[in-house]
């Protein structure tokens, strides 16, 4: 676009001189006036040409304009879903029930579109305080799990009971408390390394952040930078490694002290070394609460108390590392073409 702007620039400049010294020669006008038109056309090509840089900028502000206003334009989340119940057909719950449920779901469906459903009729009963893992290929509904557990959609059908009380009469503010959630790739905003962390809990101290950012093992790196906890983070974490933004976004967590904790594919995005810092920094979390992980990275979830593998909506094998791996069934096959390369 430069090389073009100068390169008509050129061919602009000798028109207008070719054409102002013809004009001279005939005696249309003088040397004076000639220069006078061209000190002139000078101001004014600089506008037209800086036109040519002002326009995708132009197109891209009225594109990004337009995402405002349709986020702006979107219907505000409810203070709770009308979540319907749906108990018949309970024989069909294939999970084995937990001795103390801390979360219990039955018989839920659920489709993004009418074409295709995502969770039909799936159940599953969490003990309080385990370690509770969901697998399975990409597209089986693992992370859809996880939004309807937060209540980002309202169910078609089929109930969720948290505590003992369901979905229905708790609001959205009440369920969200009881859980935590850590993304695959988490958002950073662009202030302190402490404020971020204490997005994970109004009123946090900085005792409190510190003693988060020890259990999530980020303490180490974030005091080696600069100004250690008021160090400014850039838009998104921009200038860490992917493995220091999880950390910060580990210790997020951590600051709430959550009852309930998922963790949708945290570990996928980040270096082997890290992963084993995140892991002590998760078995630090997880002591007295229930976690709910989802992993394909099966070294993440070795050393859970339960593992669900789910296919086509639905719940295909359950049980410990130890015996998914000798029923030699879904599970036994992910893990052997993870570690082993075979099929």
């Amino acid at each position: 676009l430069e090389s073009l702007n100068c390169m008509f620039d050129l061919i602009g400049a000798l028109a207008f001189l070719g054409l102002g010294i013809w004009f001279v020669s005939l005696g249309r006008i003088n040397l004076g006036e000639l220069t006078a038109l061209y000190t002139l056309y000078g101001v004014f090509r600089n506008v037209f040409l800086d036109i040519g840089q002002y326009l995708p900028q132009i197109m891209n502000c009225i594109a990004n304009a337009e995402k405002i206003f349709e986020f702006l334009d979107m219907e505000e989340e409810p203070e709770q879903w009308k979540f319907k119940t749906f108990r018949e057909n309970k024989d069909n719950i294939v999970c084995t029930p937990a001795n103390n449920p801390i979360l219990s779901v039955q018989n839920i469906s659920f489709a993004y579109n009418k074409d295709k459903k995502i969770l039909e009729n799936f159940s599953m009963e969490i003990e309080k305080g385990s370690f509770v893992a969901i697998t399975g290929e990409s597209g089986c509904g693992k992370s859809t799990l996880a939004k309807l557990l937060l209540g980002f959609y309202p169910l078609e059908k089929g109930t969720i009971i948290i505590n003992g009380k369901t979905y229905s009469d708790l609001t959205l503010k009440e369920i969200r408390e009881q859980i935590s959630y850590v993304p695959q790739e988490p958002y950073l905003y662009k202030t302190t390394i402490a404020e971020n962390i204490s997005y994970g809990k109004y009123g946090a101290t900085r005792n409190d952040i510190i003693e988060a950012a020890k259990a999530a093992n980020a303490h180490d790196f974030i005091m080696k930078m600069e100004k250690g906890y008021d160090t400014e983070l850039k838009e998104h974490g921009a200038g860490l490694s992917i493995g220091q933004r999880q950390l910060i976004a580990f210790a997020r967590t951590m600051v709430s002290m959550p009852k309930i904790l998922i963790l949708d594919e945290a570990t996928s995005s980040i270096d082997t070394h890290t992963e084993i810092l995140v892991q002590k920094g998760i078995e630090a979390l997880l002591s007295g609460r229930t976690s709910f992980v989802i992993a394909h990275r099966l070294s993440t979830i070795q050393n859970a108390d339960r593992i669900f593998v789910i296919d086509k909506g639905g719940i295909l094998e359950q049980g410990t590392p130890g015996e998914l791996m000798g029923q030699k069934g879904a599970y036994y096959h992910l893990y052997m073409a993870q570690f082993a390369g075979l099929q």
